[in-house]
């Protein structure tokens, strides 16, 4: 049983791994496309703050790897 849930925390872990850094690809490829995409100026700012938000959350995404004593 304990081996069961050793691997789904593993497995857990690699997919929160995982979506962090799919949220900071896509976090920085909106920054890039931001300036350019034609859109109300009030509208750009929120979108880049939210988009530098959202890369610096998933940058601080820290899980450490799961040790199992033996």
């Amino acid at each position: 049983m304990e081996r069961s849930s050793n691997n789904l925390l593993r497995a857990a872990l690699a997919a929160v791994r995982d979506c962090a850094d799919t949220m900071e690809t896509q976090a920085v490829s909106l920054l890039e496309a931001l300036p350019t995409v034609p859109m109300h100026e009030g509208l750009r700012a929120s979108a880049l703050e939210l988009s530098a938000g959202l890369k610096d959350a998933s940058g601080r995404v820290d899980v450490p790897p799961l040790s199992v004593a033996g």
